[in-house]
């Protein structure tokens, strides 16, 4: 019988199928409950973010839980709710360390990676020929994220990161008992319309293959977090394939949106790899990942609505569409819509399918009257 798991999130849909592969039931607790979702598990949809995650996870079985997207922005909130159920995954002080801008330039120029410049006042730009984005320290998803310009004030509890130019790579690796396994690589979609900025997550292809050199590097930067910091389990990494090479852009100590990619192309069972690590259960030096000679390439991407819109009312579950919302459901401009997906042999034959599937979906939601 399979064992129950909470996941939390503010989409957990992603989680939840990867959760099914791994044996788990799960029990959600996110902000959309979108169709596939509820056909696929007990979902509690929450309005208030992320206060509303200390109620519902008291409603939840007795079961360990998990958190996605986000969460790991409120180490105090993960804190409290780690004393009502076990937490699989990693913890405040953990949260602390790998979330601090500073920190994770410092480790990344020891592990030979390129470090980015940041800054946290604008006084300390004067002079500089470097372009700078402007960042939430609370950020997810690329929200919010824009271009600085050396005249402007940083706002509060923001901060400044050198930009680099290149190819948006996520990297996800998993860690337990002192060592890193390499999950893959992705490149990252961007949607550059979006009205929360142009760095706003709209996807991923992949795998991607990295270098000796570069799996190398990222290897030693996840194990100085975990040797230092108690990072565990699995763990995305954004970076920037620069021409001076690899530049970590951010560290992301959870289950990412692109998990599921590398789940569906390789068949890696990377969600049971990490509730075993966060168990102490898992010795990485045992892992393989097959050499599948029927591996193709993978991508989704997340159609965001243009304007206020509807969606049809006849709108019903796909095989290449997830996070599918209710029939005659209202969105503002700005919100995901739905995520398709498409498959094939090349990084372009999947783009050109992900284009055209966008393009399907978006005519079956009206603008608002």
């Amino acid at each position: 019988m399979p064992s129950p798991l909470i996941i939390l999130g503010a989409s957990t849909r992603a989680l939840a199928q990867s959760a099914v592969r791994a044996g788990y039931e799960p029990w959600c607790v996110d902000l959309f409950a979108d169709q596939d979702l509820r056909a696929l598990a007990p979902v509690v949809q929450i309005q208030r973010y992320p206060t509303e995650f200390l109620r519902a996870i008291d409603q939840a079985p007795e079961a360990p839980w998990i958190y996605t997207g986000g969460l790991e922005n409120y180490p105090l909130l993960i804190e409290r709710m780690a004393r009502k159920r076990r937490l699989l995954g990693n913890h405040p002080e953990t949260l602390r360390a790998v979330r601090s801008p500073t920190l994770v330039q410092q480790m990344a120029s020891r592990a030979g990676l390129r470090a980015l410049d940041v800054r946290f006042a604008a006084d300390q730009l004067a002079g500089s020929q470097q372009r700078y984005l402007v960042k939430p320290l609370r950020s997810a998803g690329g929200l919010a994220i824009r271009s600085l310009t050396t005249s402007e004030t940083i706002p509060r509890r923001c901060f400044a990161q050198e930009h680099a130019e290149g190819e948006s790579l996520a990297i996800l690796v998993v860690v337990s008992r002192g060592g890193v396994q390499l999950l893959g690589a992705t490149r990252q979609l961007h949607e550059q319309a979006h009205p929360r900025g142009a760095y706003v997550y709209a996807g991923s292809i992949g795998p991607l293959s990295l270098t000796e050199v570069e799996t190398t590097q990222i290897r030693s930067f996840v194990k100085l977090f975990a040797a230092e910091h108690r990072l565990v389990g699995i763990v995305g990494i954004d970076c920037i394939r620069t021409s001076s090479g690899l530049a970590v852009v951010e560290i992301n100590p959870r289950y990412t949106a692109s998990v599921e990619i590398l789940e569906r192309a390789t068949g890696v069972p990377a969600l049971d790899w990490h509730c075993r690590a966060c168990g102490g259960d898992l010795d990485v030096a045992s892992l393989t990942i097959a050499d599948r000679a029927d591996r193709r390439i993978v991508g989704k991407q997340i159609v965001y609505a243009t304007e206020s819109c509807a969606a049809s009312s006849d709108l019903s579950l796909r095989d290449d569409w997830a996070d599918v919302p209710h029939p005659l459901e209202q969105f503002a401009a700005g919100m995901p819509l739905l995520t398709v997906f498409a498959e094939g042999t090349s990084m372009l034959e999947v783009q050109q399918q992900l284009a055209r599937k966008s393009d399907e979906a978006r005519r079956l939601f009206s603008p608002s009257k």
